[in-house]
């Protein structure tokens, strides 16, 4: 009898197993990558409590707010990633269907990564003027000389900035091309079950 019953449930093809056990410890590893943001954030807080100048309380203040939105953002993500963690049966179609729910999640979040991105580079560029006008201008040490130190900082800080923008914009079509594949993966096997 269980023979009869075994036969009849399509076989879960072993590397859409793997993936979806893959990108499970994935998951479950995402959480310890905030704590980079965190470190970063607990440095410049010190920073403007030791020197509290209009500069350093703006980038706290900014980057307090740009955490708060993060983890709430996250919040949500949790929430939906506890649902995707694994399949509702340990069939094709629940494989296939988690690995479809998983794309899109990925597919909008580096949708979102992508708009935030500029803000914060602008945010994070006009701190980082700030503070090299102040140390580099301002305080006469370098002369005519400060200017470029200036445009050479913003320009080695703004370079990464389209590198980044064409990683994301990659990573989103392959997320794309993914979900195309497994959106035509599921129309196979719902037409084997029928």
């Amino acid at each position: 009898m269980w023979k009869k019953e075994w036969r009849t449930q399509p076989a879960v093809p072993i590397e859409l197993i793997r993936k979806v056990e893959r990108q499970t410890v994935y998951m479950r590893l995402g959480k310890w990558v905030l704590l980079l943001p965190l470190a970063i954030l607990l440095f410049v807080t010190a920073g403007a409590v030791m020197d509290p100048t209009p500069v350093n309380i703006i980038l706290a203040v900014g980057l307090w707010l740009l955490s708060i939105i993060l983890n709430a953002a996250e919040a949500g993500r949790n929430k939906l990633r506890k649902k995707l963690l694994a399949p509702a049966a340990e069939t094709t179609a629940a494989y296939v269907e988690l690995s479809i729910e998983r794309c899109r999640v990925q597919s909008e979040g580096l949708r979102v990564s992508k708009i935030a991105m500029v803000p914060m580079w602008a945010f994070i560029s006009a701190a980082q003027y700030s503070i090299f006008y102040k140390t580099f201008v301002e305080s006469g040490e370098f002369g005519s000389n400060g200017y470029w130190i200036v445009i050479a900082g913003l320009a080695i800080g703004l370079a990464p900035l389209p590198f980044v923008y064409m990683g994301l914009a990659r990573a989103e079509r392959k997320e794309r091309a993914e979900l195309d594949y497994l959106l035509k993966l599921k129309g196979q096997v719902e037409g084997k079950e029928e």
